[in-house]
């Protein structure tokens, strides 16, 4: 399944893996990207816009790094949001590995998204060409 608007990009990938809500592919959303070494002031700033684009009934999209990325989905999720995570690893896999249980509260509260299969390894390459799509 993909969403209305990747699937009219050109070079998207094959195939989706998915785990949790996938009607949210087709919601609207928003993308918050920012550091994975975020200071704290950057950090309650993203807590504030997410809980924003939460009251306005948006999905928040983010990868699943440390940093921002950890913080949006967390915030989404204790506000009662909606947040998908596109991650740059197998659906399987767990990275980084502080954020295993995070992923598996996205999986049952949202979406987990990627475009890896589950039997592949990760490389480190995985993760720009994530960002790709």
């Amino acid at each position: 399944m993909y969403s209305k608007l990747l699937a009219d990009i050109q070079g998207t990938p094959p195939f989706l893996f998915l785990k949790g809500n996938v009607h949210l592919l087709n919601e609207k959303s928003v993308c918050v990207v920012g550091s994975r070494n975020a200071t704290i002031d950057s950090m309650k700033k993203t807590e504030k816009i997410v809980k924003s684009l939460i009251k306005r009934n948006l999905v928040v999209n983010a990868g699943l790094a440390k940093g921002i990325d950890t913080v949006t989905h967390k915030s989404a999720l204790q506000n009662g949001g909606r947040t998908i995570a596109v991650i740059g690893t197998p659906i399987n896999q767990y990275y980084p590995k502080e954020n295993k249980e995070l992923q598996l509260a996205i999986e049952e509260k949202g979406l987990v998204v990627s475009q890896f299969p589950p039997c592949n390894p990760v490389y480190r390459w995985n993760f720009p060409i994530r960002n790709g799509t």
